[in-house]
Order: structure tokens, then C-alpha cells, then sequence
């Protein structure tokens, strides 16, 4: 299942009020659901289930059946998601839509540009994302269940080709950190605002103020014309603040932690230090859990690390 909130000229949100209507998307496979990363961008569904219930407009769609939709980037610029050939127009392509096909008419173009243009005109100047829907990091620890943020990206560090580590700011100056998909989330980067949808505090880790993302959580960035993102810029600042300062005190450590978890029948063993494990020579047969620091890696160009290693009448 997939849920959306959608507004359009008809359903509008008017400055500090929450009024949209629901789009519930169903399907088999996780890959028919769409995935959307923009708030702002457009969306197009066709043959959807209406219903009004309690004030509130919803729409259903089966992805089993006859149902479809079609994202579209809400500036004219293209979607990273969509790979740029030579030559052609993507302006009113869209970067990604259910099925293997989609029809796209004169019409649609038509409506395209209208939607987009009123679009501008409404991200510009309303917020959209109210503070009631989300909660200032200073109080996260306050939160029982899952809970929303709005932030910047103060840091990024690329664990590896998977994952990133975030280092997460906003308007109440507090500093948390999360790890993320870097194939879920590619969009991300420095000095930008993010939504978080559905996050939780991390109670497994040993680092304070970390956040972990559940299966089922987002993170969306805005487009570029956002009221919201402009007045947050300008209450964000960069520089780190003593708190940073504090959770960065280690001279070693001054991005965020990674962290990896232990599974199977080695979970429950105990940590050992380097130096239990090698003064005592009666240890050689046993399996250990350690934690330590990487505090310099020689060479350190690359290019000279293969060379020491790899023997030089290798031909090939």
C-alpha cells in the first residue's frame, strides 16, 4: 500500500490550514507502487475509485487491475530519476509511471503546463508542510511512536556504494543523525532540506540522537521555488553549534558513527579489547568481538597499495 496527499487548483491549502485529499494506491508488487521523492512534483492517476467521506476526498487505486499513474517532474528541468539522451525532450515525459507504457496527448500537454504553472504560484507562497505535521528534533525524545522532521542535511558521509550517513539540523538547533539507502534515496545531499516521513529514535545504538528509518518511512526533498525550504534556509544555520561541538568531541570521530550489528551465534558475545585478545596466546582458536578505530591507513594513495601487494612479474 502506498498513501498520498495531493492537492490540486480545486483542493487547495490555503496558508496554515491542512486540507488535501487522499490518493491509496494497492498493489502485488513493492515496483508497481510509485516512489516519490519531490514534494511538489505531479502526479497523474487514471481510473481511481472515488469517494467523499467526512469532508475528506479519497481516491483508490488497484494497481492489479485497470488502474495507473504517471509522475511528472514539476519544473521543466528533468528528473534525475530519468536518464537524458541527446536530443530529446523530456519536459513532458514523465520519469516514471506504472506498466510499460503510458499515453501522453496534446491534451495532457495542455494540462501539464497549466498545473505546473499554478503549481509555481502555490509552493511559492504557502508552506504546504505545516509545522503541526512534523516534530522539532529538540523534542524527539519526547515521541512514544513514530513522528515526522523537517531539516537540513549538514553533512553527508558515503559509508559505502549502499548506505550514507546524515547529520540532520533544524530550526530548534538540535543534531541528530541517520542512516540511509542511498539506492532508496538518491536525491540527497548537503545543505538541502528533507521531509522525513515515519522515523523513530534508535535505542539500539550507544550514540545519542540517532534516528532510524522504518521500512515503510520517506524522505522527500522540495522543489526549488518552495516558500517553506527558502524561509528554513535562512533559520538553519551551517555552523556547528556547541551542541554539534559536544557530539563531535572525539579527535578522532567528527562525522557520524557508523554502526553495524552482530547476528547469528556470535551475537552474544562479549566485547574484547585488542589487547586481551593479543597477550593472551590461548586465544588462538577463538572467535572474538572487537570495536576499534581505523586511525590511519598506509599507503594512502590506492594506486601505491596495489603496487606493494600485487607482485610485480604478474603480467596482466
Amino acid at each position: 500500500m502506498c498513501y498520498l496527499k495531493i492537492v490540486d487548483p480545486t483542493c487547495n491549502v490555503q496558508a496554515e490550514e491542512d486540507h488535501f485529499a487522499i490518493v491509496a494506491l494497492q498493489a502485488r508488487r513493492f515496483e508497481d507502487l510509485p516512489i516519490i521523492q519531490r514534494c511538489g512534483d505531479i502526479i497523474r492517476i487514471h481510473r481511481a475509485e472515488y469517494n467523499y467521506k467526512e469532508d475528506q476526498h479519497y481516491f483508490k487505486l488497484n494497481m492489479s487491475y485497470s488502474s495507473s499513474w504517471a509522475l511528472f517532474s514539476a519544473d521543466d528541468e528533468v528528473a534525475p530519476e530519468v536518464i537524458r539522451d541527446d536530443g530529446d525532450d523530456f519536459t513532458y515525459r514523465a520519469y516514471a509511471f506504472s506498466g510499460k507504457q503510458y499515453n501522453f496527448e496534446n491534451q495532457d500537454q495542455k494540462l501539464l503546463r497549466s498545473i505546473r504553472s499554478w503549481n509555481k504560484n502555490y509552493m511559492s507562497k504557502n508552506h504546504v508542510i505545516i509545522q503541526e505535521m512534523y516534530t522539532p528534533l529538540e523534542e524527539a525524545k519526547l515521541e512514544e511512536g513514530d513522528f515526522n522532521v523537517v531539516a537540513k542535511i549538514t553533512q553527508i558521509v558515503h559509508r559505502d556504494q549502499y548506505t550514507s550517513d546524515l547529520r540532520l539540523k533544524d530550526i530548534s538547533k538540535a543534531t541528530w543523525f541517520l542512516t540511509v539507502s542511498r539506492r532508496k534515496f538518491p536525491r540527497l545531499q548537503e545543505n538541502t532540506i528533507i521531509k522525513i516521513r515515519s522515523v523513530n529514535i534508535d535505542k539500539e545504538t550507544e550514540r545519542d540522537n540517532c534516528l532510524e528509518l522504518a521500512p515503510h518511512s520517506n524522505i522527500m526533498t522540495f522543489v526549488p521555488f518552495s516558500k517553506l525550504i527558502k524561509d528554513l534556509d535562512l533559520k538553519i544555520s551551517m555552523n556547528p553549534e556547541k551542541t554539534d561541538k559536544f557530539l563531535c568531541s572525539k579527535p578522532i570521530l567528527t562525522e557520524p558513527v557508523i554502526k553495524t550489528k552482530t547476528f547469528g551465534k556470535y551475537a552474544d558475545l562479549p566485547m574484547s579489547t585488542l589487547s586481551e585478545i593479543y597477550d593472551d596466546s590461548s586465544n588462538k582458536e577463538k572467535v572474538f568481538k572487537t570495536r576499534f578505530y581505523v586511525l590511519e591507513m598506509t599507503p594512502k594513495v590506492v594506486d601505491d597499495f596495489v603496487e606493494n601487494y600485487v607482485p610485480k612479474d604478474i603480467s596482466g
